[in-house]
């Protein structure tokens, strides 16, 4: 088996982005598993560059792997971000290269009950969230930056004829949820450690139909009643 650019995109980058997709599906949060398969995403999307590079030096248009990282990076704002995601978990504090946020304090995983409005009227569903909010203020879902940035290296990959073609990638929720949708049905599972701590507070959110969004309530905006069953899975702990 060859050990090269292809072989890393098909062995290690769609397989960790498809590992965090699956997870991220689930009704289930908790013990950072979001947040650790999004690190190894971005991590894989970090080093995807030197990968090429020492497959193919020049022809990517620059004369270093750090230099053709920097310049994708520098031209993708999302991609820049997950570069930032994959050295602020190894790292925790990150300080070079101009990061976007300074620290892992910036990435959030939460829950949120969600408002919907069909022709029948108003439903709520549960789904989770993870976001990491920059230095500027901004926040951006972590799910929608590695989506894009798989994409972007995709035809990164095709333009230079290293790939065959785009591959089929793992398709995440849809932001507006339909009535029926059984994916958002029933119990939603929080895990967690014995003898850890442990706290959750769920959000109250809108879907706006207008900018395919989902958002914070608006300042004088009711938000009305839900009741989602929600069950707290405690593991054994390390220490025990």
């Amino acid at each position: 088996m060859k050990n090269n650019s292809r072989a890393y995109f098909v062995e290690k980058v769609t397989p960790t982005y498809k590992t965090f997709v699956d997870y991220y599906n689930k009704r289930e949060s908790g013990l950072h598993r979001d947040t650790f398969n999004a690190g190894n995403s971005s991590e894989s999307l970090r080093d995807l560059p030197e990968h090429i590079f020492a497959e193919i030096g020049a022809k990517t248009g620059y004369n270093t792997a750090y230099k053709f990282r920097e310049a994708m990076s520098s031209g993708n704002k999302e991609y820049k971000i997950v570069c930032d995601l994959a050295n602020a978990i190894k790292h925790r504090v990150i300080t070079k290269n101009n990061p976007t946020f300074s620290n892992l304090d910036a990435v959030k995983e939460s829950v949120a009950t969600v408002r919907y409005t069909d022709i029948l009227g108003k439903y709520y569903r549960t789904r989770k969230f993870l976001e990491v909010t920059l230095s500027d203020g901004s926040v951006y879902e972590i799910s929608d930056i590695l989506q894009k940035s798989v994409l972007l290296w995709s035809n990164v990959l095709l333009n230079l004829n290293l790939i065959p073609s785009l591959p089929r990638l793992p398709e995440l929720l849809p932001k507006f949820v339909r009535r029926n949708d059984e994916r958002f049905k029933g119990n939603y599972y929080f895990l967690t450690t014995t003898g850890e701590h442990f706290q959750e507070q769920l959000r109250a959110l809108i879907y706006r139909k207008s900018t395919n969004q989902i958002t914070e309530i608006a300042a004088g905006e009711k938000f009305g009643t839900s009741d989602i069953p929600i069950t707290i899975n405690a593991g054994k702990s390390s220490f025990d």
